[in-house]
Order: C-alpha cells, then structure tokens, then sequence
C-alpha cells in the first residue's frame, strides 16, 4: 500500500474484467458484422429479436488500418448502444476498404443490460487470413 499525505492512499489490486470475442468469417464485411453481434450477446445473450429495427443509424468512419477500423466501428456501434438504449438486430456494410466503413446499423430497443460493457480494447487486434482461408481476429472488451 502507498501512503501520501493527509491520510490519503490507493493500492494497485489485480483485476480481471475483460473478455475476449474470437471471430471468424469469410469476408471482412462479415467479421466486423460478427463482431457486432458478438458485442450484442454479451449485452443481452437472449431475447433479442434478429432484424427487428425500431431505429437505424448510418455512419462513415475512418481509421489507420483495418485492425483500428474494427474497434473504432465496435466502439461507435457500443457508444452508440448506451446512449440510444439498443442492440444491433442488423447491419449492412455498404462499403468497406483497409481504412474506411460506411454502414448502417438496425437496433432494436431495450429496457435494460444483462451485462455491461465498458470499452473496446485496441490491444492486440489483428485481423489474418487464415490457413482456410477465413479471415479472424480476437477483440478484447473490458466487461
């Protein structure tokens, strides 16, 4: 424990608070839509109704790189769930490159979280191509 003055300290404890979202998809396209869903169950893991839509939200983003894009998009897709109160029931990538998505993203409207998520964590984020030629990736959320 470290003291400072006027009676005022803090300890630095062990914690672990994050999970990791493994995906894989035959395009690009396909896994950052798996990973938005992937986000959603950890939300609320039941009842949650694919392709309802009681509202929409359309977006362009920018970013480095593909691997950045990806948090950057899960990112906005989480900011955009705490403030609006929704789950993504369905996305549409209308274009997608190593640095740029536009898309649009379906929510359907819900009381309350099973589970919260904090942030998107840009720590070792990469997307490959694998040996069957699937594209993956990992992405380590703080819960």
């Amino acid at each position: 424990m470290i003291f400072l003055s006027f009676m005022l300290s803090f300890k630095l404890l062990p914690h672990t608070a994050d999970l990791i979202i493994q995906l894989e998809a035959t395009s690009l396209e396909e896994l950052f839509k798996a990973a938005a869903f992937g986000l959603v169950s950890v939300l609320k893991p039941e009842d949650l109704v694919i392709n309802k839509k009681d509202f929409e939200y359309q977006k362009e983003l920018e970013s480095n790189s593909i691997n950045l894009l990806l948090v950057d998009f899960l990112s906005d897709i989480l900011t955009l769930i705490h403030i609006r109160k929704g789950l993504v029931s369905d996305i549409e990538i209308l274009s997608l490159t190593e640095s740029y998505i536009n898309y649009t993203a379906y929510f359907q409207k819900v009381d309350e979280f099973d589970r919260d998520v904090k942030a998107i964590s840009y720590h070792n984020v990469k997307i490959i191509l694998n040996d069957r030629n699937l594209y993956e990736a990992e992405i380590i959320i703080d819960i």
